[in-house]
């Protein structure tokens, strides 16, 4: 998991809760320190705008190191 800011507070909580649930080991980086090397099997990036420069960097490595990386966004219906 990853994210900038607030968003990478989000995916140090969910990791810890993810593993606490029993439901594998999971990592949590700010984007710009994550590790691409690493042989993750997912990589969650988590983003409120969508264009977070560090996390958009992070997807293209990814990509580039053989991974898929689909962005994708909530609904925002009703949210206004």
């Amino acid at each position: 998991m990853v994210g900038c800011g607030t968003s990478w507070f989000i995916a140090q909580a969910y990791a810890v809760l993810r593993e606490r649930a029993g439901h594998g080991e999971t990592d949590a980086f700010a984007a710009s320190e994550a590790p691409v090397h690493r042989p993750y099997d997912r990589v969650l990036a988590l983003t409120r705008s969508g264009t977070t420069t560090e996390v958009l960097d992070l997807l293209r490595r990814v990509r580039e190191g053989g991974g898929r990386a689909r962005p994708r966004s909530p609904p925002t219906r009703g949210l206004r």
